[in-house]
């Protein structure tokens, strides 16, 4: 999940990270990799197993439509091809929409790409421009609800992603792209639910769902 593909290994060192899966592969947990779950496997899943927790975290960015959002890329994209070691290209000058972590990692990762200034901004609040409202992407920047231009030649957005549940069944309650579990975490019979697929939150919260699970 995240911890392997999104969290800079500078805040998160990947001999930890395979020390604690061998860890827990060591207590007897089986990893399959590279095997997509659809409509059909979801259901050979639930037949199959006693239990089936769905855990598939939020992979999915959330881009607003604003005129020039093609523009855009995607935070979670970039930090996954960072972390994948494909030195992803970056522009001199970096706007990134979001100040979360985030938005510091991607910031981070900009740098570290080459990138010579990064400017993070936030409708909410923001380390360097506050409060800012996107209204337009254009190739010489961002521009603000006040028709001011954020100069730059690379926008990275990180506001945040939602779950792909296309492969779970008719039935399951959902508040807009998340899942409603019952009070015991559960959605269907015997399927239960855990981590960003419930809400978007920390790695901490995502652990207190899946012991509840």
């Amino acid at each position: 999940g995240k911890l392997e593909q999104v969290i800079p290994r500078a805040r998160l060192p990947h001999e930890i990270l395979e020390k604690e899966l061998k860890r827990i592969e060591d207590m007897g947990v089986r990893f399959v990799t590279g095997s997509r779950v659809d409509a059909d496997g979801f259901q050979r899943l639930r037949r199959e197993s006693d239990a089936v927790i769905v855990a598939t975290g939020g992979h999915i960015p959330r881009v607003f439509p604003w005129p020039g959002h093609e523009r855009i890329v995607a935070g979670i994209d970039f930090l996954k091809a960072i972390n994948k070691g494909e030195n992803p290209r970056v522009g001199r000058n970096v706007i990134v929409i979001g100040c979360g972590n985030a938005g510091m990692d991607a910031a981070a990762g900009a740098y570290a790409m080459g990138a010579e200034s990064v400017t993070c901004i936030e409708a909410l609040g923001g380390k360097l421009l506050w409060p800012v409202m996107t209204k337009e992407i254009t190739d010489g920047g961002l521009i603000t609800a006040d028709g001011t231009l954020i100069s730059g030649d690379m926008v990275i957005i990180t506001i945040g992603e939602s779950p792909d549940l296309g492969y779970l069944p008719e039935g399951v309650r959902k508040f807009r792209d998340w899942v409603i579990p019952g009070a015991d975490m559960s959605l269907l019979e015997n399927v239960f639910a855990a981590g960003d697929v419930i809400k978007p939150g920390l790695l901490a919260d995502a652990i207190g769902t899946g012991i509840k699970a």
